[in-house]
């Protein structure tokens, strides 16, 4: 065999060593990226999988919720209908105590009669008026207040804040309480109707904050509630305002208003807590019915 001839043979299994060896690399180079591919799309849907268990898993738990939810809401609903009833028959009773047939569809239809007592002097209603500081007689007149009708004289009254959590809304309620137990209104103080409430399954505080007063005469046995809403200023009262709501009827007998503006701490006329206490409470008093005796005169009442 010539020299030549094993030179081309040499030559020809180089080449071909070459080709092969680029034709290997070609394919294990398209080998590795459709692995990649295979891999990249393997994670996307593992990822799509995962996503789709945390959906089912969070729809469940939705439907788990919204079950408890029309659990609760049946159960309230149920409460509600029982406490509905439970007024009502409570509104009922209470009718039939005032003289009332509570089946009649006007309530003065049914009204039993009472002993005339004569002609009873009062303010005359339909009128609401901002009363400025400064004079007693200011607060309460005919005409400064807004009345329906008036409380029997035994009456039994609840004097609060218009809401459950400011100690500073209690300050003059505490004073006005204070004035009408000198003038011998019947007042049940804040710890007696709180432990009424409670043992009714009530919550003071709440029933304030939504002003649900009418549950004070079904769950703590109150003719009447006065609210009392004021702003501190210095030592004594910037403005107030008070209201008589008269269960259980929810008629507001009383709707009166105190203000005292620009007025310094320091001035002689500075109204102080307990002046403005006894202006409401003289107020609250001119819608207490006072009881008569069988000569026509009014005795005095005593303190409870």
């Amino acid at each position: 065999m010539s020299t030549e001839w094993i030179s081309w043979v040499t030559a020809l299994l180089v080449v071909t060593s070459v080709i092969v060896k680029i034709v290997t690399a070609n394919l294990l180079t398209r080998q590795r990226e459709e692995v990649s591919r295979l891999q990249a799309e393997m994670r996307k849907q593992k990822a799509v999988s995962d996503g789709l268990v945390e959906r089912r898993k969070s729809l469940a738990d939705n439907v788990e919720f919204f079950e408890r939810r029309l659990e609760e809401n049946e159960a309230l609903q149920a409460k509600l209908q029982t406490d509905a009833a439970a007024y009502e028959e409570a509104h009922r009773r209470h009718l039939e105590e005032l003289g009332y047939d509570p089946d009649e569809e006007d309530p003065e239809a049914g009204l039993m009669p009472e002993p005339e007592t004569g002609p009873e002097p009062g303010p005359e209603p339909g009128s609401e008026t901002r009363v400025e500081a400064g004079n007693a007689a200011d607060l309460g007149p005919a005409g400064a207040f807004t009345q329906a009708d008036t409380l029997r004289s035994d009456a039994i009254l609840a004097v609060l804040p218009p809401t459950g959590g400011d100690s500073d809304k209690l300050f003059l309620p505490d004073a006005v309480i204070t004035e009408l137990l000198a003038t011998g209104v019947h007042v049940v103080d804040r710890s007696t109707i709180n432990q009424r409430l409670q043992s009714a399954g009530l919550d003071l505080r709440h029933m304030l904050d939504e002003e649900e007063y009418y549950r004070l005469h079904e769950g703590a046995a109150i003719d009447a509630v006065v609210i009392i809403n004021s702003r501190l200023m210095g030592s004594g009262i910037g403005s107030a305002t008070c209201r008589v709501i008269h269960f259980p009827a929810g008629e507001i007998l009383l709707s009166a208003s105190y203000e005292q503006p620009g007025r310094d701490e320091g001035a002689d006329d500075f109204e102080s807590l307990t002046h403005t206490a006894q202006h409401i409470a003289a107020a609250i008093s001119k819608v207490i019915r006072k009881p008569t005796s069988a000569t026509g005169t009014t005795p005095a009442v005593g303190a409870v």
